[in-house]
């Protein structure tokens, strides 16, 4: 900027140079002329030569402001992949055992302790589970149909120390639930030393084992 005012001073300076004053004194006009003519023709010059010069510093002056640099693009950074999370599944917990089909023989025990209650009263099939907590233990799940009974109305519980998957049947039975104490005359096995509960592992595992 300095530069700059000390040439634009140097212009202005060889362009009142440049001017001449025309003498209106008749007497001093032409000496006058003669002299200005001589002052003229230098300053002229002088200007000539300082123009271009000016032109030149000025141009180097703007060349001089500072240029904002270039801002680069961002380079697009690729997103990582998302992994989707591994989610272990839980198996299901298997049922306590397979539903047993009893043996015939055990049928007919039943059979003949329901009719001892009620001779229409009766049950086709029954079915049994390894009880949980008890050793060499089975429950027997049997629906008791009959006169004025629809099937589901009765399904009786009762247990065993025997196998029941062989004939013939020759151990105990109890009594387990209220079905089978009211339509059989098995001993209560709710009522023993070591009773018998509905709720015990494999009792409800049996009552499942009867179609619907």
């Amino acid at each position: 900027m300095a530069k700059r005012s000390l040439l634009v001073g140097l212009v202005e300076h060889l362009v009142e140079a440049y001017t001449f004053v025309l003498v209106d004194d008749n007497q001093g006009a032409q000496s006058a002329m003669i002299c200005n003519t001589h002052t003229m023709t230098s300053r002229r010059a002088a200007a000539l030569i300082a123009i271009p010069l000016l032109a030149v510093s000025l141009a180097a002056c703007s060349s001089s402001d500072p240029v904002a640099a270039p801002v680069a693009a961002p380079i697009p950074v690729e997103a990582a992949p998302t992994v989707a999370p591994i989610v272990e599944s839980t198996p299901e917990p298997e049922p306590v055992s397979s539903c047993i089909t009893v043996a015939q023989s055990t049928v007919d025990a039943l059979n003949t302790s329901i009719t001892a209650i009620q001779a229409g009263n009766s049950i086709t099939a029954a079915y049994a589970i390894k009880a949980g907590e008890r050793e060499n233990v089975y429950f027997i799940a049997a629906d008791i149909t009959g006169d004025g009974m629809k099937p589901g109305d009765a399904p009786g519980l009762w247990a065993t120390n025997d196998d029941v998957t062989i004939d013939p049947h020759s151990g105990m039975m109890f009594s387990v639930n209220s079905y089978a104490t009211m339509f059989s005359d098995m001993a209560d096995g709710t009522k023993i030393s070591a009773p018998f509960s509905s709720r015990e592992d494999g009792a409800k595992d049996a009552l499942d084992c009867i179609p619907q």
